[in-house]
């Protein structure tokens, strides 16, 4: 699972740890939205601590290479509509 998304990256969850560096191919998005394929590398990994005896989870963060001018706009979109989406409405 996505756990954050920027315009320069972002951090999912794993149940193995990578090493820096590895490239890492991805996709996200939402109902409306699909960006990527996108090309990145593991930027940094780290066990996440859990209930003793439960399966270790992993959080890396990936850092996206050059993105198409499309990808880039997806993107752009993408996040726009997850800010949009956190900031309150002015109800008045």
């Amino acid at each position: 699972p996505v756990v954050d998304i920027g315009p320069l990256g972002l951090v999912v969850e794993l149940d193995r740890a990578m090493v820096q560096g590895t490239p890492f191919r991805c996709a996200c998005g939402d109902d409306t939205i699909e960006v990527g394929p996108v090309d990145g590398r593991v930027a940094h990994c780290r066990l996440l601590l859990g209930a003793s005896g439960a399966p270790p989870r992993y959080l890396a963060g990936i850092s996206f290479g050059t993105l198409t001018p499309s990808v880039r706009a997806a993107l752009d979109t993408l996040l726009a509509r997850f800010e949009a989406a956190g900031t309150p409405q002015d109800r008045s």
